[in-house]
């Protein structure tokens, strides 16, 4: 459960969508056409490996109420579910000194299918397929932000792969497939992007638990370049049978000041404050590999040093990200 990976995207493009200079033209112009070069020359599709992830800690605080049961996923082979994934921001933003207009941040929508194909004692390979995505402009934003949404989700329209998953939702290893004439840093992202979206399932414990239950869930993770601690915490408000609903809460801690800026050539950043934290809910049904529903609202403030093609910026940015996801038919 993670905020969208076109956050740093959108931070270095702002602050510089209003002042490009001829020679940063050039530069783009020359960017440009070695990408295209690269992408011309033919190559098929190239498979990689997408290692074992290490499972987060996970912690029962309380065990609830009574029935207590096993928190296993146990899908069928043959199970297809379609999903649709919304995320939605607002933002306000400073620049130095000087507060930046509001701008109207496009909504993001993808419909992906996830596809059980075999299921073992403690489990299951699971095949994703992005099915499409769409950008949702709103009037008044600024082309270089849809421009940089864009580019940032580009490689998600191709999103292929195979995972094998846990009964306890953990991401055992798995394979994609990428075109080979992919541009470079276009690759750079592909890889990174199938490492985190077979990670839409819920940590669970391995003790019984029943209504009341709660957990919490601690891991690493990297993040639109920047590394950092995310701290699940976990409860049941309800439960009959399969079908669990949890409610969640969760920080953010970055252990790395220094971010590897994805998919931007020639760029630099260094965070300085970094606070994050989100609160939402988690509909489940244990016999299903993804969830039924899942509502998220991530807040986040963070201060930021960019270097972009010779211009210095400092930008403070307050963000607030909605992320609603809906199974839409089975």
């Amino acid at each position: 459960m993670k905020p969208s990976r076109s956050l740093l995207a959108l931070v270095l493009a702002l602050p510089l969508w209003g002042c490009t200079s001829k020679d940063d033209d050039a530069s783009k112009k020359a960017e440009a056409e070695a990408a295209a070069a690269e992408a011309a020359e033919p190559g098929g599709t190239e498979t990689i490996e997408i290692a074992a992830r290490p499972p987060p800690t996970i912690t029962v605080v309380e065990a609830g109420e009574e029935p207590r049961m096993p928190m296993l996923l146990h899908p069928e082979a043959g199970q297809r579910e379609s999903l649709e994934l919304s995320i939605g921001m607002e933002m306000a933003m400073r620049n130095g000194a000087q507060d930046m207009p509001s701008v109207p941040i496009p909504v993001t929508k993808t419909r992906m299918t996830a596809e059980v194909l075999d299921v073992e004692p403690g489990r299951f390979s699971v095949r994703h397929e992005v099915q499409g995505v769409d950008v949702m402009a709103e009037e008044g934003t600024p082309p270089a932000v849809v421009e940089a949404i864009e580019a940032n989700i580009e490689p998600l329209r191709n999103y292929k792969a195979v995972t094998q998953m846990s009964e306890r939702g953990a991401v055992l290893g798995g394979s994609a497939e990428l075109p080979r004439d992919l541009p470079a840093m276009v690759h750079q992202t592909m890889r990174q992007m199938t490492e985190s979206m077979s990670q839409m399932a819920v940590p669970l414990p391995t003790e019984l638990v029943g209504k009341g239950a709660r957990w919490d869930t601690v891991h690493e993770i990297e993040q639109n370049g920047m590394k950092l601690r995310q701290t699940g915490h976990y409860a049941i408000v309800e439960r009959n049978g399969d079908q669990v609903t949890l409610a969640l809460t969760m920080e953010q801690e970055l252990l790395d000041p220094a971010v590897d800026v994805p998919g931007m050539l020639g760029a630099t950043a260094r965070v300085g404050k970094f606070e994050s934290a989100g609160r939402g809910s988690v509909e489940l049904d244990l016999r299903r590999v993804t969830p039924t529903a899942i509502r998220l609202r991530v807040d986040l403030s963070m201060t930021m040093d960019v270097s972009v093609l010779g211009q210095n910026q400092h930008v403070e940015t307050d963000m607030g990200i909605d992320m609603q996801m809906t199974r839409i038919s089975e």
